[in-house]
């Protein structure tokens, strides 16, 4: 009797398991397409959430697969910090360091907006100009 107990306690947690898992959202944020904008051979993707903009770069090459990215459409990013946040107990990112104001990304400066924009991202999901999930 206790391992018929103990094989159906098991299949119930394991149907939990599996049931969970599927309910995880795609990692990443919802982000709404404001502008894109190119610097020699990056694209310059701006994406808000609620009252964050984020500037995001993306090398330009050809991707013949996903969707293409618009302006004004929502789209889920996940978003890589392209600064070291953490050194040694140190937090070198721009919003941190004022005497950061850009990154080379491919040989191409970034610079950072400090007005509106303190950090700057890739999109681990962009190829191109185009989403690859």
């Amino acid at each position: 009797m206790r391992i018929l107990f103990r094989v159906s306690m098991l299949i119930s947690l394991l149907a939990a398991c599996r049931s969970n898992k599927a309910k995880e959202p795609l990692p990443g944020k919802d982000c709404k397409i404001v502008k894109l904008d190119s610097i020699n051979n990056v694209y310059l993707i701006y994406a808000r959430q609620k009252d964050t903009l984020y500037k995001i770069v993306s090398l330009k090459e050809d991707s013949h697969t996903g969707r293409c990215i618009v302006v004004d459409s929502s789209y889920r990013l996940d978003l890589v910090s392209l600064f070291i946040n953490n050194i040694q107990g140190y937090d070198l990112s721009p919003k941190h360091s004022l005497d950061i104001g850009g990154i080379s990304f491919s040989g191409t400066l970034i610079k950072v907006e400090r007005d509106s924009i303190v950090d700057l991202y890739r999109a681990r999901n962009v190829k191109g100009l185009c989403l690859t999930n």
